[in-house]
């Protein structure tokens, strides 16, 4: 579904059974792409938000644990499994793997250039970090919580200069929005 936000009635942009998730590039682009759940694996599929167009680009035989597409909708990264990322060239199909070792992986979301990805990772004496993971395979630990927080995601502005760092707490929680103070 979309929905205008000046405000309006929600349309419906496509319907599938199975996605499993879906991602946007940033405008200008209008690159978006979902995956579904299917017989021979997770199938990625290409779809126009205008129109609900569709058509697939491949299949990944093992499920892997989370994808994201880059801001300039050029790329998927795809995390195989709880070392190995693959980089997926959306123009030309070309893909290479990287093996980031010493730590576990699960989820992922692109710095804004679009050159490396943010990941929520633990130290082997249970802290909790957010890496930084180059294509090459590079991990830097851009920041570090303590055995009480529980990373999920960060996400960076798209100026690069601020991030939102997606936290689980343990306690009943509201969402706030302030406007005007």
């Amino acid at each position: 579904m979309s929905k205008p936000l000046a405000g309006g009635p929600p349309r419906l942009v496509l319907r599938e059974l199975e996605i499993w998730n879906y991602g946007c590039a940033r405008a200008p682009s209008k690159l978006c792409v979902f995956s579904k759940l299917t017989e021979h694996g997770l199938t990625y599929v290409f779809f126009d938000p205008e129109h609900g167009e569709a058509r697939e680009l491949l299949t990944i035989a093992k499920d892997p644990r989370n994808w994201v597409i880059s801001p300039d909708g050029s790329k998927l990264a795809i995390v195989l499994d709880r070392h190995r990322i693959r980089f997926l060239s959306l123009d030309t199909g070309m893909a290479h793997e990287v093996t980031v070792k010493d730590w576990p992986l699960n989820s992922m979301d692109w710095s804004a250039d679009g050159r490396s990805v943010f990941m929520p990772s633990i130290t082997p004496r249970g802290i909790q970090v957010v890496l930084e993971v180059d294509q090459a395979g590079k991990a830097t630990v851009v920041l570090e919580g303590n055995s009480n927080n529980e990373f999920v995601a960060m996400i960076q502005s798209p100026d690069g200069q601020y991030g939102l760092l997606e936290e689980v707490s343990p306690a009943e929680n509201n969402a706030w929005m302030v406007d005007n103070f």
